[in-house]
């Protein structure tokens, strides 16, 4: 038990120092994210944004519908045209209970062939104390991040597609904006 707080510890210490290293030209959003959590499945996402360097990700505003829903999220460089943007997808899956977490993992991953290395990325929690797993799928080339939250009724996948050369300490910001999830029940 004790080597297991230690670990918890030390991961601590290494988020918060990859934070501090990151300073002053990352910006924190102006509004958090929130899934309301309805009777009919999660219904809204409010509009958030993070900026690192030339990088910046955000959500639209947009409804959620209870199974299955693609709200356009956009990860690429601020100058850049329209053909080379690189796209974040969130999907909403209600019919996985929280506690089914790892099956969809394998939902997410299930689909690559053996030019893709599949790997666990990590595990921590959004600001309100939801469990997060991310796995990544690696070809080299391009990475595509896998978030599944738990919610309170359901999971929420949040899926991160990007090239495979933006460093990792830019892509820490995927962590930081998946944290800031919140389920609110209605």
């Amino acid at each position: 038990m004790k080597k297991f707080f230690m670990l918890v510890l030390a991961i601590a210490l290494i988020a918060f120092s990859a934070c501090a290293e990151l300073g002053e030209e990352a910006k924190a959003p102006d509004l958090r994210t929130r899934v309301l959590e309805t009777e009919f499945g999660p219904m809204e996402i409010n509009e958030t944004a993070y900026t690192y360097e030339n990088y910046s990700l955000w959500y639209q505003e947009g409804l959620l519908k209870p199974c299955y829903y693609f709200d356009h999220a956009d990860f690429r460089p601020v100058d850049a045209q329209d053909d080379d943007r690189r796209f974040s997808y969130l999907i909403v899956n209600s019919e996985i209970a929280p506690e089914q977490m790892d099956q969809m993992i394998v939902e997410a991953t299930g689909g690559y062939d053996d030019t893709w290395t599949i790997a666990m990325h990590r595990e921590f929690f959004t600001d309100a104390g939801n469990r997060i797993l991310s796995v990544d799928a690696n070809n080299g080339e391009e990475i595509h991040r896998y978030y599944i939250v738990a919610g309170n009724d359901s999971c929420l996948c949040i899926t991160a597609i990007y090239p495979a050369d933006i460093p990792e300490e830019t892509i820490f910001y995927l962590d930081l904006m998946t944290q800031t999830i919140e389920f609110v029940n209605k």
